[in-house]
């Protein structure tokens, strides 16, 4: 006796049949709008989203152009102050404005009521510079009579201006109680030698060698 399936068994199969169909067709809906749409748009939103970083930093930097502009106008005026060499360039000219500085430094010492007198300078040989990439440098030997206090501030005043010079050398000596001018009778004046150096600009620096006689 043969059977034949019921019309609700077979109703049932083309349904779960279609369902099944329906969900292959999504998946391959799904595939291609992912690959043709979603990909390229989430490559896209991307490059947006770095296009926008790199404006607002170029924004900053433009609102911050002033304040820059600023600072770096202080740092080079600092730098132009706080310069390590002479202007000069060769030694000769670098000994002539020592002497320079030396005597207005003791002039002004001497000028505000001060015992402080000049005895002599004369250049000194240097050293060739340790680097031959280093510039060149000239050097005064220099003897005073001052008082402490005086001697002090002439080291003091050679010592921190712009551009620094470098005291070497330095030997104080006490006067004899003998002396026959009225400053060497004066208590407490001091004979005091040192070398003062300053190197010089290295645009064009010269180590030609500095002369022997007194300035």
């Amino acid at each position: 006796m043969s059977t034949t399936p019921a019309p609700a068994d077979s109703a049932r199969r083309h349904a779960w049949l279609a369902v099944a169909l329906l969900a292959v067709l999504l998946c391959l809906v799904s595939g291609v709008f992912h690959r043709a749409w979603w990909v390229p748009w989430q490559a896209e939103r991307g490059r947006l989203l770095k296009a926008d970083e790199a404006l607002s930093r170029a924004r900053s930097l433009l609102a911050q152009k002033e304040s820059v502009a600023g600072l770096s106008l202080r740092v080079e005026a600092e730098a132009q102050r706080q310069r390590l060499w002479l202007t000069e360039s060769t030694v000769q000219q670098g000994e002539v404005e020592l002497a320079r500085r030396i005597d207005e430094v003791v002039t002004r010492v001497r000028r505000n009521g001060k015992s402080c007198r000049m005895e002599s300078r004369a250049p000194v040989r240097l050293e060739p510079a340790p680097a031959s990439d280093r510039p060149g440098r000239a050097g005064l030997s220099v003897r005073l009579r001052c008082g402490n206090a005086e001697m002090l501030r002439v080291l003091a005043a050679l010592e921190l201006q712009a551009p620094r010079l470098r005291i070497d050398s330095l030997n104080i000596s006490g006067m004899p109680a003998h002396g026959g001018t009225p400053l060497a009778r004066q208590a407490g004046v001091l004979d005091v030698g040192f070398v003062v150096i300053g190197g010089l600009s290295p645009a064009g620096s010269a180590r030609a060698e500095p002369g022997q006689g007194a300035m």
